[in-house]
């Protein structure tokens, strides 16, 4: 008979498929890393072997954890130790290595064995990260030769929270990288570019610009325009002074492939100059930010970037709008039934007249085929809130649904007002449901004989009359939804909040009331809003 102790063991340990998936998980999520060398009290992270530590459970997991080389593979030049480095490689096999010496300082790779060591397997190196060009260059055999990576996917080049001190100025300087690698599909660059030859396979391009002394705008347009076949496009220019090139004019490139652009610039003109040759399909994501806090645009001028994307703003997919405020204006307009992964269009800016920005945007797109609209922070100030909801509520005439949220509960009333007014229809005349979520229950208000919650909830009743006074039936709304936080719970009278709700349930000024409000206390630091500004 076999062993009774050896039967019950074996019979509790666990099959070798689901120890594969535990330390495919746990490579996933604790990763072995080296602490940086260079500590600090916000940054600074212990040395830990991560998943590795699984090999020591016993006889059997250590079989299987060798038997995985794809993890070790990801974990080659993770810790600054030869021996680390040759066992690591030598369990990888023949897989393709991930090289990550992002936290590793010039000083200490410099003259360093392991650098000998990965030299020889540059030709299964499938992922490359170097923080710096400095470690960058050590890999290359004589400093002159280009890098020669045949199987290299992915490349990134700075674009890293850490950069060891004293290597920080390796990056202020712009180059073009020496590479050979024909297989590249992705690459996130800092201050530098990649030959031609390399890019031509490109799907993915992340370039970040901090220099004066960056390409020109015609190298950077020849660049991108070698990257034919891009799907991502992603750069931010930061630098505020920035001369166009005298006398160039721009040639289309075409990005028949593209899907997704993020920009990212300090003015306006800077975005104009980047994505102006740029030619795409019109089903693509595209993202526009101005960084700079310079002046802002004059007031009456027709925003530069409304013409420069007329093709893709006056598309027939967008249905949606969302508005936002929490770091300068940001305006989304987008497909619903698509979850902003195709048709999208945002401008993020802290330049423009925020109220003739928003006045003059029906203008620029098909307004009369959005069906939703979002503001998910106050925006404007008290005596602008009526003139842009008037435009946007005499152009958007297709609009059923409308969600305010994020505001203190006084700003909030100003734009539901707004919904009351207009001849000879009332703002957004096919309106039928109304959502209120998140406010915060303070301010001012301006009738002392009035609560917050009286006033609130007078000016709902009295946009919800008059909009049945206008047009009758028609203009009933057909859902009130009241959900989220609402933060400030001590300063409401809940009594009047429950009998307003009945009030407005009795009247039939809606066919439907849904109301999932939690309350909270404010925060001690917590102050009444007395007025608000803002850019």
């Amino acid at each position: 008979m076999p062993d009774r102790s050896n039967t019950e063991r074996d019979k509790s340990e666990l099959p070798i498929d689901i120890i594969k998936v535990i330390f495919d998980h746990a490579a996933a999520i604790d990763p072995p890393q080296r602490s940086p060398p260079h500590r600090s009290f916000y940054s600074y992270t212990p040395s830990t072997l991560g998943w590795i530590t699984l090999t020591h459970v016993c006889a059997n997991w250590r079989n299987v954890g060798l038997s995985m080389p794809t993890l070790w593979a990801a974990i080659a030049a993770v810790f600054l130790n030869t021996s680390a480095v040759n066992t690591f490689l030598a369990r990888a096999g023949s897989c393709p290595l991930t090289i990550d010496l992002t936290k590793h300082p010039l000083g200490e790779l410099r003259g360093h064995t392991m650098i000998s060591c990965l030299r020889k397997h540059l030709s299964q190196v499938s992922v490359l990260e170097v923080g710096t060009f400095g470690v960058y260059d050590l890999l290359r055999a004589d400093g002159e030769a280009p890098l020669s990576t045949p199987a290299l996917y992915k490349i990134r080049v700075g674009h890293t929270a850490y950069i060891p001190s004293g290597d920080e100025s390796d990056l202020n300087r712009f180059r073009i990288l020496q590479l050979n690698a024909t297989e590249l599909r992705s690459a996130t660059l800092t201050n530098a570019i990649l030959p031609s030859d390399c890019v031509r396979g490109l799907r993915e391009l992340r370039l970040k610009l901090t220099q004066h002394h960056s390409p020109s705008l015609s190298d950077l347009h020849d660049f991108i325009r070698c990257c034919s076949q891009l799907e991502t496009l992603d750069i931010a220019f930061t630098c505020p002074r920035a001369e166009p090139d005298a006398g160039y004019r721009a040639r289309e490139i075409p990005l028949n492939n593209l899907k997704r652009a993020v920009l990212s610039a300090y003015s306006q003109e800077q975005l104009c100059q980047i994505w102006g040759p740029i030619v795409g399909c019109d089903d693509i994501v595209l993202d526009l930010s101005c960084t700079g806090t310079g002046p802002t645009m004059p007031p009456n001028a027709v925003p530069a970037l409304f013409t420069l994307c007329a093709a893709q703003l006056l598309s027939t997919h967008y249905d949606a709008i969302e508005l936002t405020a929490h770091h300068g204006l940001k305006i989304t307009i987008y497909q619903l039934s698509t979850q902003r992964v195709c048709h999208s269009w945002a401008l993020s800016t802290v330049q423009h007249n925020r109220v003739h920005l928003l006045s003059v945007l029906p203008r620029h797109i098909r307004a009369e085929l959005i069906r939703s609209l979002s503001l998910d922070s106050t925006l404007l100030q008290s005596d602008q809130i009526s003139h842009v909801f008037r435009a946007f509520g005499s152009a958007m005439t297709g609009l059923t649904d409308l969600k305010l949220g994020g505001m203190n509960q006084w700003p909030a009333s100003l734009y539901i007002r707004a919904l009351g007014r207009g001849r000879p229809t009332p703002a957004f005349r096919a309106l039928q449901r109304l959502t209120i979520t998140d406010m915060e229950l303070g301010g001012k208000s301006l009738d002392r004989e009035r609560s917050h919650a009286q006033y609130w909830w007078d000016a709902l009743h009295e946009a919800l009359i008059a909009r049945l006074c206008t047009g009758g039936e028609a203009f009933r709304l057909r859902r009130l939804v009241l959900d989220g936080t609402w933060l400030g719970v001590e300063l409401w009278d809940l009594g009047h909040d429950q009998e307003a709700l009945r009030k407005i349930s009795s009247l039939w000024l809606t066919q439907e009331v849904v109301d999932t409000r939690t309350y909270a206390r404010s925060s001690p630091q917590w102050k009444p809003l007395s007025s608000f500004t803002y850019q």
